[in-house]
């Protein structure tokens, strides 16, 4: 006899809502939501395939990596400047791994 697993819904958009009210939890100073911010974004993720855009996806990281590269390095040098990162790209590109 083969056991069933009960398949769970998850709604990309409520998630996407959920990162981003936690997202302006923690910009108000408030670091205790972190770890479920964390959980949440890479649940995001999972789901999208890591081909959401960034922006969406961890707006926290988004925000930081803007800051430090001037403005969204997607539009200034990938893709002819079409369009901006998705989140696999933004990572990639923090490690060092985009050449």
């Amino acid at each position: 006899m083969r056991r069933l697993k009960k398949t769970s819904y998850v709604d990309k958009i409520e998630l996407r809502e959920i990162i981003n009210k936690l997202a302006d939890v923690i910009r108000s100073g408030e670091e205790d939501v972190l770890e479920k911010y964390n959980d949440r974004v890479l649940e995001y993720a999972e789901l999208t395939r890591s081909q959401a855009p960034a922006s969406e996806t961890d707006p926290i990281a988004w925000d930081l990596f803007c800051e430090l590269a001037g403005g969204d390095p997607g539009k200034i040098a990938y893709a002819g400047g079409k369009r901006g990162l998705n989140y696999f790209e933004m990572v990639k590109f923090n490690r060092g791994y985009w050449r």
